[in-house]
């Protein structure tokens, strides 16, 4: 009978009269729903949130690597011997392309 005057009232018809205790039913089922959907929200979130800071430590430590092997490679490329090296590696080069 409650949901029935739930609908009518919804579908812009007249709505028959709530039992006495209807408006507090109602009510306590939307609280309670509320309640439901808001602790559902949390623990979506917490999932959320522990799956991020994985990636996050995952990305961190991927940087940091990123950012050692670019020093290494700027102290090599910067070094005396990559430059003086330069024309033999070309030649290199040249020989695989004819091959």
């Amino acid at each position: 009978r409650l949901a029935g005057a739930v609908r009518a009232a919804a579908a812009g018809g007249p709505a028959p009269p709530l039992p006495p205790d209807g408006m507090e039913t109602l009510r306590e089922a939307h609280d309670a729903l509320g309640r439901q959907l808001l602790a559902e929200r949390r623990a979506l979130q917490a999932e959320l949130d522990g799956a991020l800071r994985g990636s996050r430590e995952e990305a961190d430590r991927l940087r940091s690597e990123l950012a050692a092997a670019r020093a290494a490679n700027e102290q090599i490329v910067g070094s005396r011997t990559w430059r003086y090296t330069q024309p033999v590696r070309d030649t290199l080069a040249r020989v695989r392309e004819r091959r």
